[in-house]
Parts: C-alpha cells; sequence; structure tokens
C-alpha cells in the first residue's frame, strides 16, 4: 500500500506547493490508484502544476479549448489508468484464487484440483497461501494423506517455475516467510528433499539482503522456520542461512523486542537454542523485563511457558525467581488443555534450574499425570528425570499410570528416555512390576551399543536399587564391565559401586585395566583426594587388591590432600588400608592423621564416624601407631551429649568402641601410659555389650570343619564365649583348650588370581588380640579348606590341624604373617 500511495502523496505535495497555481479540489481526492480518481498519475498532476493553468473555474477547466492538456500529457495520464485498471483485475482474480484456497480447508485432494485449475494464473501469494494451508491442515502426515505428496509435487513446481526472484519484489517477505514456515511445518518431509532444500536456499538469499526492513514479528517466524528446519532433518543445514545471518537476525529482534507478542517470544528464544545462537546478557535482560508484566505473562498458555522455560535451559541462562515463579505458574494454570510434552518440558526446565515449585502446582502436575494420557516415551523420561531431581515424590495413582504408559511403550524407548526413566526409579525408591524391571533390561541389551557411559551409568543404578527383586542377567553385566575403561572418573565410582551392591565380579582383567588406568594419572588436580578414598573404598569392599604402587600412589594423594577429606572419607581410606592389608609409610601416615585432625576440627562428625574412626585407628595400630593427641581429639568429641547419648542408645558403636578401646593397648609397655582412654560409663557398657555379642552366624564352612573334627574323634562345641575372655569363637575343644576359626572370603583379599589371598588388618589384629590374652587359636581359612569333599576335609584334619592339636600349640605372632 505504502509503494502504491507514493506517486499520489508526490502530486500531491507538488500541488499544494505551487506558488502559481492551486490544484482543482476534484483532482486531489487520495484514493486507491485506478478507482475512480481523477489524479490518474503522477506525470498528469505535474504537468498540470507546470503548465501553470488557472483553476478558478471547474467548467473551464473541461471544457474552454484553450486550456486542453497537451497530447502528450494526456496520452500518459490514460495510459496509467489502463495500468491501474489492469493492476485492479488481477488483484480481483488473485482474491478469488485466495478464497478457492482457502476454502479448500488444506485439504490436498480439495486443493490439488484448485491448483489444477488455476495453475498458470498462480502467483507467488497464491502459491505461498497454498503451501500454508496444506501444511497447517496436515503437518508431518503429508504424506500419509491421499493426494498429499502430488499436491506438494505442483506447488513446488509452480514456485520453480516463478523463481525466486519473484520473491524479491515482496519488500516484506511474507509470502517467502510462509513458504518456509509451510516445510518447517512438515518438517521437510516432502516428496523431493533435495529439490525443496535447492529452493529454500533461493528463497533465504533472497531476504538476506534486506532483513532489516522486516517486521519484529515476521522476524521471529522467520527464525523459527529455519531453527525448525535445521532441528527436524541431520541434512537440515542446507535449508538454512550460515550463523552470521541467523545471528543479525536475533539481534534485529531484540532490538524491538517490546513490539513482540508471547509468541513471538517463544519463537525468538525456541529458535535460539535450536539454532546455538547465542544471546548476551542484555538481550536476556529485556526478555526478562517484557514477561514481569502482568498484562503479557496473565497471557501466556501452558505451551508457551514450556517453551520459554526450556529455551531458558537450553540457553543455560538461569531466569530471576519472579520469572520463573511466573512461568511456572502460567505452566499449571492452563493444564487441563496442555499436551503431555508440554508439561515434560517444562518440568524438566525447571528441575534444571533447581526450582522449587510450589505445593499446589505439583499437585495439579500429579493429577494431570493420574489421568491416562498419551505420553511419549521421551514424555516419561523427562517428567521422571525432574521428579527424580527435585526430589518430588509422585502420588501412587501418579506413578501407577506412568508404570502403564512404560509398560505399553517400552519397546519405543531410546537409549536417553530408558536411561532417564530408570534412573528416576531407583532415586524415587519406585518398585516397579518386575516384569517391568525385566523388561527395561532386555531393552537397555538391545540398545546397548548405542548407549553412552552415562547412560549405562543411570541404567546400572536403576538396576542395582531393584537387584533384591530382580537380579540382571550376567550377559549385561559383563559388556558393561568391558566398556569401563570408557567412564569418567564420576562414572567409574558409581559403577563399581553398582558392581558391589550386586555382588558382581567384574574379574581381575577388568579391575586391573582400572588400576592401570588410575596409577597413570597419579597426582591429578581434578580428582582430589574424595575420588581416590571412593577408589580404595571400592577396592577394600569388592576385595581386591591393585597392588603396591597403585595402594602407594592413591594412598599419597589421600595423605596430600587429607585436609580436604570428609569424615565418611577419612574412615573410607582406613577401612581400605585394614582391609587391604596396607601398612603406609610413616610420611604418608603423619600426613593423614595431620589431616584428619585437621577435619576433625572443622567438620562436623557423627557419633557413627568418631566410634569408627576410633575401631580402624584400633586395627592399625600393630602396625602404624597414631598419634596421642588425634586420639584425645575424637575422645573429646565422643564426650559431648548429644554423641553420647547415640553411642549408648546403640549396641553395635558400644561392642566397636569396647573392641577399639582394646586394639589400642596392643603393644603398649607396661609403663606407658594408654593411648585411648575412654570414659568409664562407655568403656562398662562396652564391655557388657561385647560379651553378649551380636548376631549369631554359623557358615556352611564352620558346619564342615566341626564335622571333620568330629570324625576325627575330637568333640568340639560351635559359638562358645572362652571363659575369662572376650572373645567367642567359632569352634571351642575343650578336651584341648583351643580355639578353631573358620575364616571366610571377607578375612582376606586377594592380589591375584594365581596367588593365595592374604588376610585383613582386621583379621591380623584380632588374631593379635586373642593371643595377647592367652587364647590359643588355629585358623582355617576358606581357600584351604575343601568345600564339599569329606575326603581332603579330613586329610585336612589329620595333616594341618591334629599335630598342632594334639601339641595344644597354636600360632603364633611370628607365625601369622604366614598362615
Amino acid at each position: 500500500m505504502k509503494r502504491a500511495l507514493k506517486p499520489l502523496l508526490e502530486c500531491t505535495l507538488a500541488a499544494l506547493t505551487s506558488r502559481t497555481t492551486t490544484s482543482p479540489p476534484h483532482a486531489l481526492r487520495l484514493r486507491w490508484p485506478g478507482v475512480q480518481t481523477d489524479l490518474a498519475s503522477c506525470s498528469y498532476a505535474r504537468g498540470y502544476a507546470a503548465q501553470g493553468y488557472d483553476d478558478s473555474n471547474k467548467s473551464s477547466w473541461n471544457e474552454t479549448p484553450g486550456k486542453v492538456l497537451k497530447p502528450e500529457i494526456k496520452a500518459s495520464a490514460e495510459a496509467q489508468r489502463q495500468k491501474n485498471r489492469r493492476k485492479l483485475i488481477q488483484r480481483e482474480a488473485m482474491v478469488k484464487r485466495n478464497r478457492r484456497i482457502h476454502a479448500t480447508g488444506g485439504q490436498p485432494s480439495a486443493m490439488l484440483a484448485v491448483i489444477d485449475d488455476v495453475y498458470d494464473d498462480m502467483d507467488v501469494v497464491d502459491v505461498a497461501t497454498a503451501f500454508q494451508r496444506v501444511a497447517k491442515r496436515c503437518g508431518t502426515a503429508l504424506m500419509r494423506k491421499q493426494d498429499g505428496s502430488q499436491t506438494w509435487s505442483r506447488l513446488s513446481e509452480r514456485l520453480s517455475a516463478l523463481g525466486a526472484h519473484a520473491f524479491s519484489r515482496q519488500k516484506r517477505g511474507h509470502n517467502a516467510i510462509y513458504v518456509l514456515w509451510a516445510h518447517a511445518k512438515v518438517e521437510m518431509r516432502v516428496p523431493d528433499r533435495t529439490s525443496a532444500f535447492e529452493m529454500l536456499r533461493e528463497l533465504n538469499s533472497s531476504m538476506e539482503s534486506h532483513l532489516d526492513e522486516f517486521e519484529p514479528t515476521r522476524l521471529a517466524v522467520l527464525l523459527w522456520c529455519w531453527a525448525k528446519i535445521q532441528d527436524s532433518c541431520v541434512d537440515g543445514l542446507q535449508g538454512v542461512p550460515p550463523d552470521d545471518v541467523r545471528a543479525r537476525a536475533a539481534k534485529l529482534v531484540l532490538c524491538h523486542v517490546e513490539a513482540l507478542g508471547p509468541r513471538d517470544i517463544c519463537n525468538l528464544l525456541w529458535s535460539c537454542a535450536k539454532s546455538k545462537v547465542p544471546l548476551d546478557d542484555q538481550a536476556f535482560e529485556h526478555i526478562q523485563k517484557w514477561l514481569k508484566l502482568f498484562q503479557v505473562t496473565d497471557a501466556l498458555t501452558s505451551q508457551d511457558a514450556s517453551v520459554l522455560l526450556w529455551s531458558f535451559a537450553d540457553l543455560q541462562h538461569q531466569p530471576d525467581t519472579d520469572v520463573l515463579q511466573l512461568l511456572e505458574r502460567s505452566l499449571v494454570d492452563d493444564i487441563s488443555r496442555a499436551l503431555p510434552k508440554t508439561i515434560s518440558n517444562g518440568m524438566w526446565a525447571l528441575a534444571k534450574f533447581d526450582h522449587t515449585l510450589d505445593d499446589t502446582s505439583l499437585l495439579q502436575i500429579d493429577a494431570y499425570v493420574a489421568e491416562d494420557r498419551p505420553w511419549r516415551s521421551q514424555d516419561i523420561g523427562q517428567l521422571l528425570w525432574a521428579w527424580a531431581k527435585l526430589g518430588h515424590s509422585p502420588s501412587q495413582s501418579a506413578m501407577s499410570a506412568i508404570d502403564r504408559r512404560v509398560r505399553h511403550l517400552m519397546d519405543h524407548f531410546n537409549e536417553k528416555d530408558l536411561a532417564n526413566t530408570m534412573y528416576a526409579w531407583a532415586r524415587l525408591g519406585h518398585t516397579p512390576e518386575t516384569s517391568d524391571i525385566a523388561s527395561a533390561e532386555r531393552r537397555a541389551t538391545m540398545l546397548f551399543d548405542n548407549m553412552s557411559m552415562q547412560e549405562l551409568t543411570n541404567v546400572m543404578y536403576g538396576l542395582e536399587s531393584q537387584v533384591s527383586r530382580h537380579m540382571p542377567q550376567h550377559a549385561l553385566l559383563s559388556r558393561v564391565a568391558g566398556r569401563i575403561h570408557e567412564s569418567t572418573d564420576q562414572q567409574l565410582i558409581h559403577l563399581l559401586r553398582n558392581f558391589y551392591a550386586m555382588s558382581y565380579d567384574m574379574g581381575h582383567g577388568a579391575m586391573n585395566r582400572v588400576r592401570d588406568r588410575i596409577t597413570s594419572m597419579e597426582g591429578d588436580s581434578e580428582r582430589g583426594p574424595k575420588f581416590y578414598a571412593n577408589l580404595l573404598w571400592l577396592f577394600a569392599s569388592m576385595r581386591y587388591h591393585p597392588g603396591a604402587e597403585a595402594m602407594d600412589s592413591m594412598s599419597r594423594t589421600c595423605a596430600n590432600f587429607s585436609h580436604m577429606l570428609i569424615p565418611r572419607h577419612v574412615g573410607a581410606t582406613l577401612f581400605a588400608w585394614n582391609k587391604l592389608g596396607y601398612v603406609p609409610d610413616l610420611d604418608v601416615w603423619d600426613r593423614f592423621c595431620a589431616g584428619m585432625s585437621s577435619t576433625l576440627l572443622t567438620k562436623e562428625w557423627s557419633a557413627r564416624q568418631l566410634t569408627y574412626a576410633l575401631w580402624a585407628l584400633g586395627n592399625m595400630r600393630p602396625w602404624r601407631k597414631p598419634r596421642a593427641e588425634h586420639i584425645a581429639q575424637i575422645v573429646a568429641l565422643l564426650d559431648q551429649s548429644d554423641v553420647r547419648g547415640t553411642i549408648l542408645s546403640s549396641n553395635g558403636l558400644l561392642r566397636q568402641l569396647y573392641q577399639a578401646n582394646s586394639l589400642m593397648r596392643l603393644g603398649d609397655d607396661d609403663g606407658e601410659a594408654p593411648l585411648l582412654v575412654l570414659p568409664e560409663d562407655l568403656l562398662v557398657r562396652g564391655h557388657e555389650e561385647w560379651l553378649k555379642g551380636g548376631d549369631e552366624y554359623r557358615s556352611y564352612g564352620q558346619h564342615e570343619v566341626s564335622a571333620a573334627l568330629a570324625r576325627a574323634g575330637i568333640s568340639n562345641e560351635q559359638e562358645i564365649l572362652i571363659p575369662e575372655t572376650p572373645f567367642k569363637v567359632d569352634i571351642w575343644l575343650d578336651g584341648a583348650r583351643m580355639a578353631v576359626e573358620v575364616e571366610g572370603p571377607t578375612h582376606y583379599t586377594r592380589t591375584s588370581p594365581t596367588v593365595d589371598p592374604s588376610a585383613t588388618h582386621m583379621t591380623l589384629a584380632r588374631r593379635i588380640w586373642m593371643h595377647a590374652c592367652g587364647v590359643r587359636c588355629l585358623y582355617v581359612p576358606y581357600f584351604a579348606w575343601a568345600t564339599n569333599d569329606e575326603a581332603a576335609q579330613d586329610r585336612y584334619v589329620t595333616e594341618e590341624l591334629l599335630p598342632r592339636i594334639e601339641q595344644r600349640n597354636g600360632w603364633t605372632p611370628e607365625q601369622l604373617a604366614v598362615v
């Protein structure tokens, strides 16, 4: 319209500003060109003003022969009138064609009939409108519609015939945007994608030169089209302009953010997120100010709020708390009409921001989920992950609805969705049906080769949480163990913990690869002592000895940064040293104890952690003596009222304290002050609980040794408290006044499959303690005992045990190291 009015305005201005004449009133009426106007052309008006005719008498203007216009001026005016009439006729024909196109409702078969009828007359407006209507009606199901492919092909042919240059005359590019929008809407699922991409490139080129002439709302839609096309297929970049062009378009939109509506802002942010177009802090600030306006946020739908939240999260920008609360309200206010993917995307983003949702919002979402809705696997994975991340326990009805949907869609889950779902099972403490767990495991096995290590870690975490109800197949566990070298440090810790909880033996080959990886990166500053403390604990718990070199490496790191350790990791390191029978050198020991002393002053220790530290130091006492000041620090913390109350209420902690007190005295000289002096009430109660003993447990090996001794004619009793000692032994030989301890796998650690296991420090410390109390004892290790073979058992009793029983000679401390 502006282009058409320009000549009228020019000629009007020329006539009004003329000093020699006054334009006739009937010649200055401003109407649409060619529609009953007396001022038909600029040339006519300019010619009239230049002649200086007297226009005081209207009749003389038309009738006086002396004032007739020059022939050339009159001919030019007539030509312009004819041109305008032709334009009017063309416009009326275009309107009729557009009405027919709109009347089809986008139905491909009806649209095809109209296209065939007016094919040669269709211009860019008709083609763009037809593309838009068909895409809006059919969407990604275009190719499944009757005549859908044929309709799209005919429109593409006409568009190619017109050429991209036809759109360059449309300065604001409305029609080109409509064509791009249509291709984005159908996600490039078109008959001839190669030709389509070629045509889109031409359209983009035609618009790049005059992006600054676009309205901001049109630019927002254009950005959305580019992002959608890029995201729709692997070769989508062929249909979008370079990154710098898209960045310039985004910057132009942001300069007029106040002129945008809610959907325009959504289009802008979503397209920037999908296209990875960076936005600076100032841009985000402008957008957030816009969102804080009440009249704008009140107009947001659930879908708008979800798109904005997702875009903020993907662009890694944390909105203000006020903005998050506004978007949360918009997300749930219209929840009854929202699609499942809208809710899951919004919840995923809120979880990314660690935003605490209002209780009312959570209840509304729970009620929405409890209604059986068409959730996709991606929606389920995102929603469950968000609940787990936010620490929200959904209602039973909501989880039941999700379980039904998971059961129905399990074969459609991809790697990421399956990993998120199983991770959420573990974090939420959810217990699905065992058949669902088995189905998830089968699906994980099927997708294994395409899974990332993070996804495998989440799957293993989910399986480990259900291990009491479903034991995973060995095939899957062995494949995970085979890829453990691909894991990051954090993933490695999680996977080893999963294997330990599942009682799965990875084998020395896989464990040795883990060891080699650790020793090759000794002193890595990014790892820190917590990683090594956790790894030591896991090695010890899995009864794997990585060898002296690896133990030295990890122990040095823990000692160098021991002041950074938290109480749990201090206990983990001491446990590993005891369990693996490792004796750190004096320098490492002194630095570790100094760091532990610092931690005692700066960190909060629980009663259990303090008691365990004393017990672990007591087990190390025969090899490395702790400093008296460090023990005094721990005792002072034990004497606090809350800690003392916790210990007095726990029989297990009391027994552990008594054992620690006894172990600390091993090796002390007669005149030396005791290293550990516990409060009298704790010591008395601990001794009482120790004599009572814990839960009685008789192993299968213990029964077999007792039976073999009986066959050899030696009477014995099981689980007997030796008089005048604090020890309850597995087997007591009353006639010989000797004890027999049957030591299972937990008493030993193995450095190699070809080498006999070695006893842990806890095992050796107990042996030394028993000897110091005058108890003569024989020890039967599990690897020397032939289970279920009576003949071999009898030979062992005859050759190994009877000679010492007859001599009433137990093992001495000097012999303990080789037993």
